[in-house]
């Protein structure tokens, strides 16, 4: 609210919002200052690691948020962020540097799920890389009744409702 310069906007100028919290923007490297100097501060406290959450593009679509003319693809940005905070973390206090990913990455070819995200990349300046899994991320994008529609088949098992069977 303070800084919307640093926000996503919707295509309006206003700040988009993700039910009723707000977004940095991925692209504005002064948001990556912020993060790393947070970061770096934790481990001039004595934090012997850094982990990075969120490292990623909101999953909006293109009519619900603009980042503006003719940027990048949003891999090249959060690829940069990490490295920016690889070098400033890692390398300039020795901090291993670790960041969290959505799970579903270690099976897409590239970013297609739109939020910056590509394994091979931003696995190549970090330590450790945690895949968060969810159940829902396999479900297919078709809404039947149960609102996964048919389900997604892994390894020869059909799951009509990961959500509700996690553990399988």
């Amino acid at each position: 609210e303070k800084r919307v310069d640093m926000a996503v906007k919707k295509p309006s100028g206003q700040i988009w919002r993700e039910g009723k919290f707000a977004w940095t923007n991925p692209y504005n490297e002064e948001v990556w200052k912020y993060n790393i100097d947070i970061a770096k501060e934790a481990v001039d406290k004595g934090f012997d690691e850094i982990q990075f959450d969120y490292v990623r593009f909101p999953s909006a679509s293109k009519t619900e948020v603009s980042y503006g003319q003719n940027m990048p693809p949003k891999a090249d940005a959060i690829t940069k962020f990490v490295e920016t905070a690889k070098n400033e973390i890692h390398d300039g206090k020795g901090a291993p540097l670790s960041a969290d990913v959505f799970g579903i990455i270690c099976e897409s070819p590239g970013d297609v799920e739109g939020i910056g995200q590509v394994l091979e990349r931003v696995g190549k300046d970090i330590d450790c890389i945690s895949p968060m899994l969810y159940p829902s991320h396999y479900a297919n994008a078709s809404h039947g009744s149960n609102g996964n529609g048919v389900g997604q088949s892994i390894n020869g098992v059909l799951f009509t409702a990961p959500d509700m069977e996690p553990y399988k």
